[in-house]
């Protein structure tokens, strides 16, 4: 006989956080930054076999020292696309972020016996993690696995530290956020330490663990010489992390705002919520604890880009503090109003397996919602692209099938996809590897846009072709779009409503493509 799915209430709450991850993952085009020059690295990587040392992507840059740190995150991204295109990427990049997200439910589950604060807990979670298809994801799941591995030890539930040495192997050929993994178990190290010799009543870890401790580290250590350059990697990550043009250009590098919504989402919301708990909390912070938010939260102070960190850390620890937090303002909220698992398998209404056609119903419609976004069915349903809409799709096709080779300024913006459609056609001016360039470099581009001698700039670099953005909202590229109009020395090749290309002309006041194509330029599509 046909028995109806077993659906509760709970299972449906319990699913919330993981339905609100991935919506947003699926909500999120690809971006236009930081991705589509890795897709190219992972197609040469594997096409060629071998692992570039200097720089093929730019002519600016050519031939410069640049490390692939990233390359095995790379040559997956490129295997999923062969595989199955970018939907399958888009798709991949999600059950990554999830399962770098279901470490830290985990943890929250483990954290109170309060259901509804593990759900509340980890619903925030799922709103402020980041979900954008980067390599960066990859140190999201390896470092939310290494703070669980550690995490288990340090409640004593169970001792799985033999598997970090191992996670360690993969982790330095993803992503050059490795060195986090070692920071975590430094922190962990030291804080116990410090608790033994603090003597607290708070329970300690035995000698025995703590030997155990330094020597997977040393062991983790050794691993991340298990990459393409050896112990140089180290360079590579200083490099990254230290460049100053990043430091003061590039906005994911600046500390977080507390007046814009993103900075308050990825940072100061989670820090304000933890600390208040912490503040109120009738349980007293593990010294662990305490060393893992004061440094989150100082990394976290130092650029945007470092708060999923601090919420990967403490969400677990809001889920610890919260229901003490709750009592010891004597509040009875939602979140208090039903106090352990054991209270709740007392209540029927959590406990007796419903099949109320409501429960079904939902469970359905939160999938068939999920189906709708995911990068198979939304384009088809809803029509649009998997990209983001400012991608300059058209005007690289155009530029493709002309054979158009010559030096090209363009947007940092369109680096990125210009090296993905058009290498080795065309080269980048300039592309989201912004520690590649320089500083002096990078302030030289954007004086283009507001320099009245910007021909000038550019001849030294022999651009004989501009793809430049039709933003009204920006100025800069306005100005620059207006003096190349007013310019006379350059002929309008291609334009539609994102992008426009001019062909600097001879002296008879014609391009090199419109001799060869016989017309004068190419009307808007």
């Amino acid at each position: 006989m046909f028995r109806s799915p077993v659906v509760t209430t709970r299972h449906l709450w319990t699913g919330l956080p993981l339905f609100i991850l991935l919506w947003k993952c699926f909500l999120f085009p690809l971006p236009m930054l930081d991705f589509w020059w890795h897709l190219k690295a992972g197609e040469v990587i594997v096409t060629s076999r071998t692992i570039p040392t200097a720089d093929i992507f730019s002519f600016t840059a050519e031939g410069k020292p640049f490390v692939l740190g990233n390359w095995l995150a790379e040559v997956i991204y490129y295997l999923l696309y062969r595989l199955g295109n970018l939907e399958l990427l888009l798709f991949g990049n999600a059950l990554l972020v999830t399962a770098a997200f279901l470490a830290v439910y985990s943890l929250c589950w483990q954290a109170t016996d309060r259901f509804r604060v593990r759900i509340f807990c980890a619903a925030i979670a799922a709103l402020c993690f980041s979900v954008g298809v980067r390599t960066q994801v990859f140190s999201f799941f390896f470092f939310a696995l290494y703070y669980w591995v550690l995490w288990q030890l340090h409640t004593r539930r169970r001792n799985l530290l033999w598997i970090l040495p191992v996670l360690m192997i993969f982790w330095v050929n993803l992503h050059g956020g490795f060195f986090l993994g070692l920071a975590l178990i430094s922190i962990f190290l030291c804080a116990e330490c410090a608790n033994r010799c603090l003597r607290s009543n708070l329970e300690r870890l035995p000698l025995k663990e703590l030997r155990q401790i330094v020597f997977i580290f040393l062991l983790c250590l050794i691993a991340t010489g298990a990459n393409p350059q050896g112990y140089h990697v180290y360079t590579y990550v200083w490099t990254v992390a230290s460049d100053p043009s990043s430091q003061k250009l590039v906005i994911e590098w600046q500390p977080p705002s507390i007046e814009t919504a993103r900075g308050m989402l990825l940072f100061f919301g989670p820090f304000f919520m933890t600390l208040v708990a912490l503040v109120y909390s009738r349980r007293r912070p593990h010294p662990t604890e305490v060393a893992l938010f004061v440094v989150s939260a100082a990394f976290a102070f130092t650029a945007m880009r470092n708060g999923i960190w601090f919420i990967i850390l403490n969400i677990p620890l809001l889920a610890r503090c919260f229901p003490d937090s709750l009592d010891q303002r004597h509040e009875k909220p939602y979140f208090a109003s039903t106090t352990s698992d054991d209270a709740i398998r007392q209540q029927t209404h959590y406990t007796r397996v419903m099949q109320r056609p409501l429960d079904v119903v939902l469970a359905c419609l939160a999938l068939f919602v999920l189906a709708l976004l995911s990068p198979w069915v939304h384009p088809r349903v809803y029509g649009g692209d998997l990209l983001a809409p400012e991608t300059p799709v058209r005007a690289v096709d155009f530029v493709q099938s002309r054979g158009i080779k010559g030096k090209m300024f363009h947007p940092q913006e369109y680096g990125d996809y210009l090296i993905w459609r058009l290498w080795p056609q065309q080269r980048s001016f300039i592309d989201g590897r912004v520690h590649l360039f320089g500083e002096a470099f990078v302030r030289e581009y954007q004086q283009v846009f507001c320099d009245s001698n910007w021909e000038e700039s550019l001849a030294r670099y022999g651009i004989e072709y501009l793809l430049l953005k039709k933003d009204p909202d920006q100025a800069e590229h306005q100005r620059l779009l207006e003096s190349v109009r007013n310019s006379g020395r350059w002929i309008m090749l291609y334009e539609d409503n994102l992008s426009i290309l001019f062909e600097k002309s001879n002296p008879h006041g014609m391009s090199g493509v419109q001799r060869q194509s016989g017309t004068r330029s190419q009307p808007p599509p």
